[in-house]
């Protein structure tokens, strides 16, 4: 049966010059599932356009590649003024309830046998259809029980499908609250750190200490320095509990690489190991890497990604070290080496080393990676590489690999893949 014989459709042709107005448009909420297309407030927003006025309850449909479908009621939206709806968009009522339902003839106009008569009217239509097409699309129409049989199991469908959105997104609440946590106690343990090294400096110094004093086992440190760190950590602290029910605010921006890796070893030194770059005398291959002055000008390697995010990374990776690598070798010349390799036109590769303990035996990549995967179940929270891997898929890194190399100086390797975004060259 063709849709003319079956809804009800008003003139909707409009007097252009007119009709432009500032009003209560539906700016969303169409769907091409029937069972999703419900209007609410949230989907109507003020704005100035051409639109067609419509009824206190009606149904609508427009085509973009797919029909798109929705049900208006104005009594469910609360809401006094006049709604509208956008030029190309069909405003009907279906005046056969006495053989079809309002569901099942969404569910019929949202059918892939509708979709085929839409391209047979025109195969070069792909926005929008005419009210005189619409009218003329063709239907099936079952017997009324056999609709709500239909019906009925298609929404049991619907539930199932939302219990398990549902569910996902209650376990992606309770990760990122995991994740959080996990920051937090980060910086307590950078706390710790800082706290047993005063504590240390006291020890041996007789409870005699000035700004001056230096201590530290692998890396010296004064006593001014640490109360900085400590500062710092606490203002860190205070940042992330203030924040811990908001989104993470991160945003990918564009940002020369060396000038960042040189801010983040200044401002993360600590006594329990110390950093190793590449030496920029000898990287003068590539002198766009690494921020120096080459041929009379300055070069600098960029790419797009949130600071937060990179320096989030780079400190589960500095954490993880300190956790599993030189846990047992406090007193040792350890070492965290971090260099940049690539080339101008494509990937920049940042590779973040350390000399301490290699990978556990039974620890893959894909372990590693894993969310909550750890050796020592209760000592370790085994988030920190799931957690940069998240950061990396989200904000467009290219890779990430994680090496163990026992017989190497440098048992343990990150190695982070960013798409090049050009070179800043400063004359």
């Amino acid at each position: 049966m063709k849709l003319k014989e079956i809804i009800e459709i008003s003139s909707q042709e409009l007097d252009y010059a007119a009709a432009a107005q500032k009003g209560d448009f539906i700016i969303s909420g169409y769907n091409t599932d029937y069972r999703r297309c419900q209007i609410n407030a949230s989907n109507i927003e003020t704005r100035t356009a051409k639109g067609h006025p419509l009824p206190n309850h009606c149904l609508l449909a427009y085509y973009q590649k797919k029909m798109h479908v929705a049900k208006y009621d104005k009594a469910a939206i609360a809401k006094n003024s006049q709604t509208y709806a956008f030029i190309g968009h069909i405003w009907f009522k279906n005046k056969r309830q006495d053989i079809i339902t309002d569901d099942y003839l969404l569910r019929s106009i949202c059918s892939q046998d509708v979709d085929q008569q839409i391209k047979a009217l025109n195969e070069k239509v792909y926005y929008g259809i005419s009210v005189d097409g619409f009218l003329s699309l063709e239907i099936n129409i079952p017997p009324i029980e056999e609709q709500e049989t239909t019906l009925k199991q298609e929404t049991q469908s619907l539930l199932k499908e939302q219990e398990k959105e549902l569910s996902q997104t209650y376990e992606e609440y309770q990760k990122d609250v995991h994740l959080k946590k996990h920051a937090i106690g980060q910086t307590l343990f950078n706390l710790n750190n800082w706290w047993n090294t005063l504590q240390k400096a006291r020890k041996d110094n007789l409870g005699q200490l000035n700004d001056k004093t230096e201590t530290g086992s692998c890396r010296k440190i004064r006593v001014a320095d640490i109360f900085d760190k400590v500062e710092q950590s606490l203002t860190i602290l205070s940042n992330q509990v203030n924040t811990f029910t908001l989104g993470d605010g991160m945003e990918p921006e564009e940002f020369a690489l060396s000038p960042f890796i040189d801010d983040y070893i200044s401002n993360h030194q600590n006594t329990l190991f110390r950093y190793e770059t590449e030496n920029k005398e000898e990287a003068e291959y590539a002198p766009w890497l690494y921020g120096i002055e080459y041929g009379g000008n300055h070069y600098d390697a960029i790419i797009k990604f949130p600071r937060k995010a990179l320096t989030t990374i780079l400190d589960n990776i500095v954490n993880n070290a300190c956790v599993h690598g030189f846990a047992e070798r406090p007193n040792q010349d350890n070492k965290i080496k971090i260099k940049m390799e690539g080339s101008k036109q494509s990937i920049l590769t940042l590779t973040i080393e350390n000399n301490g303990a290699p990978i556990h035996k039974d620890m893959t990549k894909e372990k590693i990676l894993a969310y909550g995967a750890t050796t020592e179940v209760g000592k370790h929270s085994g988030l920190g590489a799931y957690q940069i891997k998240v950061l990396m898929d989200k904000f467009g890194g290219k890779s990430l690999e994680i090496e163990s190399h026992p017989d190497r100086e440098y048992t343990v390797a990150y190695i982070l893949k960013f798409a090049n975004h050009g070179t800043n060259i400063l004359i």
